[in-house]
Protein backbone atom coordinates (compact mmCIF):
# COMPACT_ATOMS: atom_id res chain seq x y z
CA UNK A 1 0.00 0.00 0.00
CA UNK A 2 1.36 3.27 -1.08
CA UNK A 3 0.60 6.43 0.90
CA UNK A 4 -0.06 8.29 -2.30
CA UNK A 5 -3.09 6.06 -2.82
CA UNK A 6 -4.69 7.58 0.31
CA UNK A 7 -4.69 11.08 -1.18
CA UNK A 8 -4.89 14.02 1.19
CA UNK A 9 -5.99 11.87 4.16
CA UNK A 10 -2.59 11.79 5.91
CA UNK A 11 -2.32 15.57 5.63
CA UNK A 12 -5.83 16.12 6.97
CA UNK A 13 -5.24 13.73 9.83
CA UNK A 14 -2.10 15.59 10.95
CA UNK A 15 -3.84 18.93 10.57
CA UNK A 16 -6.83 17.61 12.52
CA UNK A 17 -4.63 16.43 15.39
CA UNK A 18 -2.86 19.80 15.38
CA UNK A 19 -6.21 21.59 15.51
CA UNK A 20 -7.33 19.41 18.43
CA UNK A 21 -4.09 20.21 20.29
CA UNK A 22 -4.51 23.93 19.60
CA UNK A 23 -8.14 23.77 20.77
CA UNK A 24 -7.17 21.99 24.02
CA UNK A 25 -4.35 24.45 24.69
CA UNK A 26 -6.62 27.42 23.95
CA UNK A 27 -9.24 26.08 26.34
CA UNK A 28 -6.61 25.58 29.06
CA UNK A 29 -5.27 29.07 28.45
CA UNK A 30 -8.74 30.65 28.65
CA UNK A 31 -9.54 28.70 31.82
CA UNK A 32 -6.28 29.91 33.35
CA UNK A 33 -7.04 33.48 32.31
CA UNK A 34 -10.49 33.27 33.90
CA UNK A 35 -9.03 31.99 37.17
CA UNK A 36 -6.41 34.74 37.03
CA UNK A 37 -9.10 37.40 36.38
CA UNK A 38 -11.24 36.00 39.22
CA UNK A 39 -8.27 36.18 41.61
CA UNK A 40 -7.48 39.74 40.55
CA UNK A 41 -11.11 40.75 41.13
CA UNK A 42 -11.09 39.07 44.54
CA UNK A 43 -7.90 40.93 45.46
CA UNK A 44 -9.38 44.24 44.24
CA UNK A 45 -12.48 43.74 46.38
CA UNK A 46 -10.38 42.81 49.40
CA UNK A 47 -8.19 45.86 48.82
CA UNK A 48 -11.22 48.14 48.52
CA UNK A 49 -12.71 46.72 51.74
CA UNK A 50 -9.41 47.14 53.60
CA UNK A 51 -8.98 50.65 52.26
CA UNK A 52 -12.52 51.57 53.39
CA UNK A 53 -11.83 50.10 56.85
CA UNK A 54 -8.58 52.06 57.16
CA UNK A 55 -10.29 55.26 56.00
CA UNK A 56 -13.05 54.80 58.57
CA UNK A 57 -10.49 54.26 61.33
CA UNK A 58 -8.49 57.24 60.09
CA UNK A 59 -11.60 59.44 60.02
CA UNK A 60 -12.46 58.46 63.59
CA UNK A 61 -8.90 59.13 64.74
CA UNK A 62 -8.86 62.45 62.89
CA UNK A 63 -12.11 63.51 64.55
CA UNK A 64 -10.63 62.64 67.96
CA UNK A 65 -7.48 64.65 67.22
CA UNK A 66 -9.56 67.63 66.07
CA UNK A 67 -11.56 67.47 69.30
CA UNK A 68 -8.32 67.36 71.32
CA UNK A 69 -6.94 70.35 69.40
CA UNK A 70 -10.15 72.33 70.00
CA UNK A 71 -9.96 71.55 73.71
CA UNK A 72 -6.31 72.59 73.87
CA UNK A 73 -7.10 75.83 72.04
CA UNK A 74 -9.81 76.62 74.59
CA UNK A 75 -7.39 75.95 77.44
CA UNK A 76 -4.71 78.06 75.75
CA UNK A 77 -7.14 80.95 75.23
CA UNK A 78 -8.23 80.77 78.88
CA UNK A 79 -4.62 80.72 80.09
CA UNK A 80 -3.67 83.54 77.73
CA UNK A 81 -6.55 85.68 79.05
CA UNK A 82 -5.56 84.88 82.62
CA UNK A 83 -1.96 85.85 81.84
CA UNK A 84 -3.10 89.14 80.28
CA UNK A 85 -5.31 89.86 83.33
CA UNK A 86 -2.41 89.21 85.70
CA UNK A 87 -0.10 91.38 83.61
CA UNK A 88 -2.66 94.22 83.68
CA UNK A 89 -3.04 93.77 87.46
CA UNK A 90 0.74 93.90 87.87
CA UNK A 91 0.96 97.05 85.74
CA UNK A 92 -1.76 98.79 87.81
CA UNK A 93 -0.08 97.69 91.05
CA UNK A 94 3.27 99.08 89.86
CA UNK A 95 1.59 102.36 88.86
CA UNK A 96 -0.07 102.64 92.27
CA UNK A 97 3.22 101.86 93.99
CA UNK A 98 5.03 104.50 91.92
CA UNK A 99 2.32 107.06 92.75
CA UNK A 100 2.57 106.22 96.45
CA UNK A 101 6.37 106.54 96.33
CA UNK A 102 6.07 109.94 94.62
CA UNK A 103 3.79 111.11 97.44
CA UNK A 104 6.22 109.90 100.09
CA UNK A 105 9.35 111.17 98.36
CA UNK A 106 8.78 113.90 95.85
CA UNK A 107 11.10 113.64 92.81
CA UNK A 108 12.90 116.92 93.53
CA UNK A 109 13.87 115.97 97.06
Amino acid sequence: MDLSDLGPLPTYGGAGILLVIIAVLTRLWLTGEKRHADEINRMREAHAAEFARINDAHDAELAEVKADVAELREKYDALDKRFDDERELRRRTEDQLAAALRQIRPPDA
